[in-house]
């Protein structure tokens, strides 16, 4: 099998950094990147259950998604496996209402893509509707992909051991875990230029 699946957020597009701008913004609070060492938001970002669903509602506007910057590497090495004759699925945990402005992100920045899928890795942020739109993890397929790259330690987990799928997990402060040792079958790569002299052939 010749697919890989990519994540989007803090893989192809730092949604990191823009969240934060968006957060001095709406709170005028200020987070380094450094000090977000939780997946969990509210968390990392001192909010409210309630004022955490505002945020991410906020969060998931079209004009806020359309900023965002692609992370260094990222688009020249899927550009690099592409013509090597790779297929790439962008695989996202955003909710499905946000398709138009991801689809517009990834052809402005002209990143080839064999299909975007949206994954239910987060139920519990998502609206009733987008959780009816979003493909279950349970009907993802270790048979499709010859290698994943996840930002979120518990995705890379479940590819790498339930799935049994080679896993690169780019490093981010929510998923050091204080260092914790990682699953087996999943590699830690500070940057994509690390995760290209790891996997330069998936």
């Amino acid at each position: 099998m010749r697919r890989i699946y990519v994540d989007m957020d803090d893989v192809l597009c730092a949604t990191a950094h823009g969240f934060l701008a968006l957060l001095n913004s709406t709170y005028d609070r200020s987070v380094a990147f450094e000090e977000i060492v939780s997946f969990d938001l509210s968390r990392s970002f001192d909010l409210s259950r309630a004022e955490l669903e505002k945020f991410m509602e906020r969060a998931h506007e079209d004009d806020v998604l359309s900023q965002l910057e692609p992370i260094p590497g990222a688009l020249e090495t899927v550009m690099d496996w592409t013509r090597q004759g790779y297929e790439v699925e962008v695989v996202t945990g955003r909710p499905p209402s946000t398709e138009p402005v991801s689809r517009d992100w990834l052809e402005r920045f002209e990143v080839p893509y064999e299909s975007l899928t949206f994954l239910a890795k987060y139920p519990d942020m998502h609206s009733e509707e987008d959780v009816r739109r979003a493909k279950p993890l349970s009907e993802l397929s270790g048979d499709d992909y010859c290698l994943a790259i996840e930002d979120s330690r518990d995705m890379a987990q479940y590819l790498a051991g339930t799935l049994g799928l080679s896993v690169a997990l780019l490093d981010r402060p929510w998923n050091r875990n204080g260092d914790a040792p990682l699953p087996s079958g999943v590699v830690r790569c500070r940057g994509w230029e690390e995760l290209r002299e790891q996997f330069p052939r998936p």
